[in-house]
């Protein structure tokens, strides 16, 4: 029964109509980055100050523990990268955010993105590391969009991603 609820379809795992993209780290390109931020920062030097966010994707915290080894885990790269640059970069920790609210609508079943919802909470995390004070999400409307469906649906075509479409949630000052 349980292995109905799950399928793999190339770099895309379906677990119960939700579509996440599986991720693989590579030293050589987590490096890469690191270096190409860290020549923006030589360059620029102290007339700019470099904040870097990286965004974990949906299979970080979606995926049940038991299916965890198709795919590499995320955090450790992410501190990879932060540990190679250089001191002046800011560095914001948006997966201890989205960590925390891992249980809400963070990331769409249908698509590789993430929804508003993640996106304030990352936004959140990047004004604690900037000292600015976010918007509260109470001083704003939310509205929605119905029946969206996704890139990864797009890619997979399977049946149960498109009987379980995502809500675009998006909200207005």
């Amino acid at each position: 029964e349980e292995e109905a609820l799950w399928e793999r379809q190339g770099p895309i795992f379906i677990y119960k109509g939700e579509g996440l993209s599986i991720f693989s780290t590579s030293e050589s390109m987590s490096a890469y980055y690191a270096q190409t931020l860290n020549a923006w920062q030589q360059q620029l030097g102290d007339k700019v100050t470099i904040y870097n966010l990286i965004i974990p994707t949906s299979i970080e915290f979606r995926l049940p523990e038991r299916y965890k080894s198709v795919t590499s885990p995320q955090r450790p790269n992410i501190e990879n990268i932060y540990s190679q640059l250089d001191s002046r970069i800011r560095t914001v920790d948006a997966y201890s955010a989205l960590e925390k609210h891992r249980e809400e609508y963070l990331y769409f079943r249908t698509d590789h993105h993430w929804t508003a919802l993640g996106a304030y909470y990352a936004y959140t995390a990047f004004c604690e590391t900037a000292g600015l004070a976010p918007m509260p999400l109470e001083k704003m409307e939310k509205r929605t969009l119905t029946d969206f469906i996704g890139t990864l649906y797009k890619e997979a075509q399977d049946s149960q991603m498109l009987k379980n479409p995502d809500q675009v949630d998006y909200w207005i000052t």
